[in-house]
């Protein structure tokens, strides 16, 4: 994860609250 907080590939956007976000 670059930002994403465990969000998938990068969603600065979507912090922490999508485990399973877009790659």
């Amino acid at each position: 994860e670059i930002s994403g907080g465990g969000g998938g590939g990068g969603n600065k956007v979507r912090p922490r609250y999508l485990q399973t976000g877009v790659n």
